[in-house]
């Protein structure tokens, strides 16, 4: 049985995560544009743990931040209009569907933005430590970045599997 295709209008909670997500876009693209003219020739490419540089590479891979964020923006629009192509932990009725739905596509906006701050954040700190005005990403950074990913997709999994087969209370 093929699953309902539903238009999902987006709540507060989707409005302020597509907000925050293409604010930070816009930061990160801000920041190449004018940061490109003020890195070095040489730039930090990788960062170890704890937040420190540990390889250093030409100034063109500048770029390769910037356009990961477009690419990831793009996809996760374009991913956002098809949750009945998802796969789901649950089986998906004509029930529990739109709740389903909604809960798969919050995790998908949440993740964006949640991915556009931290690579705005990156491309900042490059641009800083390739000048000497910063030593790093911060010991904080990778701890904190795995706790939210992995925070947020331990929620929605725990709101699929109690929600699998009823409808829901209404989101307030």
């Amino acid at each position: 049985m093929p699953r309902p295709k539903l238009e999902l209008a987006p709540r507060a909670a989707d409005r302020w995560l597509n907000a925050i997500a293409t604010i930070s876009l816009i930061l990160l693209l801000a920041t190449a544009v004018v940061g490109y003219a003020e890195v070095p020739e040489t730039i930090p490419i990788h960062f170890n743990v704890r937040g420190r540089p540990d390889d250093y590479g030409s100034r063109l891979y500048f770029w390769i931040v910037p356009a990961m964020g477009v690419l990831l923006f793009l996809f996760f629009r374009w991913l956002l209009t098809r949750p009945h192509r998802f796969n789901y932990p649950v089986r998906i009725t004509a029930d529990n569907a739109e709740y389903q739905y909604r809960i798969a596509t919050r995790l998908l906006r949440t993740l964006l933005a949640v991915i556009l701050l931290a690579l705005t954040y990156l491309h900042y700190t490059i641009i800083e430590t390739s000048q000497g005005e910063a030593e790093g990403l911060g010991g904080w950074f990778t701890p904190l970045l795995l706790v939210t990913v992995v925070g947020a997709t331990g929620y929605y999994f725990y709101l699929a599997q109690r929600h699998r087969a009823e409808t829901p209370p209404t989101e307030r």
